[in-house]
């Protein structure tokens, strides 16, 4: 059986769905709460150790997205508690996988924003172990999820769906920062695939076609024949986003399909409009 620490965030319920439920054990927030404190990698390997059956690996699901949480908040969950599972699995020798920012590859990129800060403080954690501190761990970098089960509205799909629901104008920068829109089952297969051929070490899911934000906007907004919504400022533009320079030469993970992002991103959008 696999642990999926999480219970109800897109992450877990996308991973729930790969697996058939006899084989996964799910821990909620309450369940983990003492691996966050003082102490947590010995109370991580306690509660492992003293399980009937080993598991087959563990999936970090657990995690805060929302850049507006307190720093404090954002690096409890986001990089103690995965240093606290990652010492507590390597000891006991059980695959560890935890899910990271593809913005995690450059430390510029986007650098006030707190939730990176602290997905990049456990990518320097690791990055600084030696190969015997994390034997079976496997990092993967994820770009933005579509097809999640709830969307974030604080996220710039989430701002557009209110707009297109709401008939209220939808104001953005020049939106010439660019993203790669990655349906979530797409990448589970992925991520089950890597797994099974054992993987180790920090892997990055591409498939190599980033669009410009603004693209996106103009191509959503027309398939519902309301352009008359979408407000795009050229002058508006900050420095430290990612655009072509950060994807090139990005590798691109062979053999795997994607759907089209803008058909799926937009059927996605008129889901939840329904």
């Amino acid at each position: 059986m696999f642990l999926i620490l999480g219970a109800s965030g897109n992450l877990s319920h996308a991973l729930q769905k790969i697996f058939p439920k006899s084989e996964t054990v799910i821990l909620n927030s309450v369940d983990i709460a003492s691996w966050i404190e003082p102490g947590g990698a010995l109370a991580a390997k306690t509660f492992l150790a003293n399980l009937n059956v080993q598991p087959k690996g563990i999936f970090n699901a657990a995690g805060i997205i929302n850049p507006q949480a307190s720093l404090d908040q954002l690096n409890m969950v986001n990089f103690v508690l995965p240093c606290n599972l990652l010492e507590a699995s390597n000891e006991l020798e059980i695959p560890l996988y935890t899910f990271g920012s593809i913005m995690e590859r450059d430390d510029y990129c986007r650098a006030s924003n707190n939730y990176l800060v602290s997905k990049r403080n456990f990518k320097h954690f690791i990055d600084d172990l030696d190969i015997e501190q994390k034997i079976s761990h496997l990092h993967f970098l994820v770009h933005t999820w579509y097809g999640v089960n709830k969307l974030p509205e604080h996220m710039f799909l989430g701002q557009i769906v209110r707009s297109l629901r709401e008939k209220k104008i939808f104001n953005m920068t020049s939106g010439t920062q660019m993203r790669e829109y990655h349906h979530i089952q797409d990448d589970m297969k992925v991520v089950l695939d890597l797994i099974n051929r054992r993987e180790q070490g920090t892997i990055e899911l591409n498939h190599g076609m980033p669009i410009e934000l603004r693209g996106l906007a103009n191509a959503i907004f027309t398939n519902f024949n309301c352009l008359e919504l979408l407000n795009v400022d050229l002058n508006i533009s900050s420095a430290d986003e990612s655009r072509s320079n950060f994807y090139k030469d990005a590798y691109v993970n062979p053999g795997y399909d994607y759907r089209d992002q803008i058909e799926g991103v937009t059927e996605y959008v008129r889901e939840l409009l329904l």
